[in-house]
């Protein structure tokens, strides 16, 4: 089809609601490239964005390449299942092996020293990625 209409495939993406093991999963349906993911475990969720409760569950949807932002809260209720930083180390540890393009990158944490870490690390992510001439998701 040469209409354009590839672009416009949507992409399904699963999250997991609630966050345990027991949770049921539900599967959305998304405009390909347009992802916003929302990672926190108390506050509403935005309206056209996708939740996530866990790091490794921002990590995957991260891994599609369809995301084009993405909210980040640092305490999520159980520290050993991670935190919105490990997030942050994800996105650099990409951009710094394999060339990935960040999506634009929101701390909504109210831990202010982690959201100083975490900012710090956005802005490391951002000059390694214009160092390295990866431009940003849009």
């Amino acid at each position: 089809m040469g209409d354009g209409h590839a672009a416009r495939r949507p992409v399904v993406a699963t999250a997991n609601e609630g966050g345990g093991s027991t949770a049921r999963d539900r599967v959305l349906v998304i405009e390909k490239g347009k992802m916003k993911v929302f990672l926190d475990d108390v506050r509403d969720t935005p309206e056209g964005w996708v939740r996530v409760y866990w790091p490794e569950e921002a990590c995957r949807l991260l891994e599609t390449g369809q995301v084009t932002e993405i909210g980040l809260d640092h305490d999520l209720g159980d520290d050993r299942r991670g935190t919105g930083y490990d997030v942050v180390k994800w996105i650099e540890e990409a951009v710094c092996t394999r060339g990935f393009r960040p999506p634009r990158v929101i701390v909504h944490s109210a831990d202010i020293a982690a959201r100083a870490r975490m900012e710090a690390g956005i802005w490391a992510i951002e000059a390694m990625a214009a160092a390295r001439d990866v431009p940003p998701r849009e």
